[in-house]
C-alpha cells in the first residue's frame, strides 16, 4: 500500500463489511481501482496508473465484521467540480454491497477542485437577510400542502410572517403544480410576505423552492431574484449537485437552502454515504448556505450522535469557506422546540410544519413558537 497526503488528494475513509483482512484489503482496492481507472491491472499503462489511480493508505478493523479502508484520489482525477467528486468518492462502488462513505478529507488548495468555495453568504449572510442578531436562533416554517392554491399559500405565508417567522420556504414538494404552478406562486407570497413585513414591521424572507432540471433550477433562481427573495429552496440530488456552485456565483446570489430528499444517505447501515459526509461536509464546500437534515425525534427519527455531527460540521471552522446554517426539522413538533434550541444552541434554523400547521389557532401557536426559540437563547421573547 501506498501512502498518500490530503494537501494533494481527496482522502475518503470507508467502511467494507468483509469476512477477514485479506478480503477488505482486496476490496479496498477493487475501490480504488473501480472509482478511477475501472480497469484491470495492465491494462492502463504504469504512467497513467501513477497519475490516476486511487491510492489505499491503510485498512484497519473496525469491528463487527468491518474495515476501515482510508483512499486518496488524486485531485486530478476530480478537478471537474462536485458532481465528478461524488462520482469519484461514490459512484460504480454504489453499486456494491457493504461498502459504505464514512469520512472525508478534501484537500487544504480546495480550489484545485472546482466548485468547492463553500457558501456565498453563510450563517452571518441568511442573519442579514432576515435582519436576526447573533445569539439567537431562527424560525423557518414549511407552506404546505400541496394541492392549495397560490392565494392559499400566500395567506398562510403572510400569516406566519405577521407572526414573527424569520424565514418561510416552500414545501420541497412545491414544485409547478396547477394550483400553484411556479411562476404564479412566486409572485403571491412574495407579495403577501412584503406586506406582511411592511404591516407588521418584521422582516420575514420568502424561500421558493426553484427545483427543477440543472438549466429550469438556474432560470427559477433568476425569476425569485427579480420578485426579490433573498432566498431560495433547491434539492441538490435532484437538480444536481453542481447547481450549488452555480447559484452561489450568481450576481446577485441569493442564499442558498438545501433540501436533503432523495440523498443517497442514510443515518446507519452498511451501505450508502454517511449524512454527515454528504450533508454536513459536501453540499457545505459545494456551496450551501444552509442545509436540512431530518431531526432526531421527529418522524425520521435520525440517531441524535449523527444530527450533531451534522450540526457540528456545517458550523466548522474552515480556512476559507463560511460556515453553513444547520437546519433539523423533518418533525419538530412545535411544542418541544424549546427543548431542541437549548441542545442545538443558537447558531440553528428550526424548521417547523406539519406540528405548527395542525393547531386550531395557527398565529398564536406560531407566536408561541417564536417567543420560545429566543426565549432560548436571548432571555427575551
Amino acid at each position: 500500500m501506498r501512502s498518500g497526503s490530503v494537501a494533494d488528494a481527496v482522502r475518503a475513509t470507508y467502511t467494507l463489511a468483509c469476512p477477514g483482512p485479506d478480503e477488505a484489503s482486496g476490496l479496498a482496492r477493487a475501490v480504488a481501482r473501480e472509482e478511477t481507472l475501472e480497469v484491470p491491472e495492465g491494462v492502463a499503462p504504469p504512467t497513467i496508473e501513477q497519475r490516476f489511480l486511487g491510492r489505499v493508505v491503510s485498512v484497519t478493523p473496525a469491528g463487527d465484521g468491518r474495515y476501515a479502508a482510508i483512499i486518496d484520489y488524486p485531485v486530478e482525477a476530480l478537478r471537474e467540480g462536485p458532481a465528478q467528486l461524488l462520482n469519484v468518492l461514490y459512484g460504480n462502488i454504489s453499486l456494491l454491497g457493504g461498502v459504505r462513505l464514512i469520512d472525508v478529507a478534501l484537500p487544504a488548495d480546495r480550489p484545485v477542485v472546482a466548485g468547492l468555495s463553500g457558501p456565498r453568504h453563510g450563517i452571518g449572510g441568511i442573519r442579514a437577510a432576515a435582519q436576526a442578531r447573533e445569539g439567537r436562533a431562527l424560525v423557518c416554517v414549511a407552506i404546505k400542502p400541496m394541492g392549495l392554491t397560490a392565494d392559499e399559500l400566500a395567506r398562510l405565508a403572510e400569516r406566519l410572517v405577521r407572526s414573527g417567522v424569520d424565514l418561510v420556504k416552500d414545501d420541497h414538494g412545491l414544485t409547478d403544480q396547477g394550483p400553484a404552478p411556479f411562476a404564479l406562486r412566486l409572485g403571491r407570497v412574495s407579495e403577501a410576505v412584503a406586506r406582511a413585513n411592511a404591516h407588521a414591521g418584521t422582516s420575514g424572507v420568502y424561500v421558493p423552492n426553484i427545483t427543477a432540471g440543472p438549466a429550469e433550477t438556474l432560470a427559477r433562481a433568476r425569476e425569485a431574484v427579480r420578485a426579490g427573495c433573498r432566498g431560495v429552496l433547491v434539492a441538490p440530488s435532484l437538480a444536481g449537485v453542481g447547481v450549488l456552485g452555480e447559484l452561489a456565483r450568481m450576481e446577485p446570489a441569493p442564499f442558498v437552502m438545501a433540501h436533503p430528499t432523495h440523498a443517497p444517505c442514510a443515518p446507519e447501515g452498511r451501505e450508502g454515504i454517511a449524512p454527515e459526509v454528504l450533508l454536513g461536509t459536501l453540499w457545505r464546500a459545494a456551496g450551501a448556505d444552509a442545509v436540512i437534515f431530518p431531526n432526531a425525534g421527529g418522524r425520521f427519527d435520525w440517531p441524535w450522535a449523527c444530527c450533531r455531527e451534522i450540526h457540528r460540521r456545517l458550523r466548522r471552522p474552515t480556512e476559507g469557506i463560511h460556515p453553513a446554517f444547520p437546519v433539523p426539522g423533518g418533525g419538530i413538533d412545535a411544542g418541544r422546540v424549546a427543548f431542541w434550541a437549548a441542545r442545538y444552541g443558537p447558531d440553528t434554523i428550526f424548521l417547523v410544519g406539519g406540528s405548527l400547521l395542525a393547531h386550531t389557532d395557527l398565529d398564536a401557536a406560531a407566536r408561541a413558537v417564536v417567543a420560545a426559540v429566543r426565549l432560548a437563547h436571548t432571555g427575551t421573547a
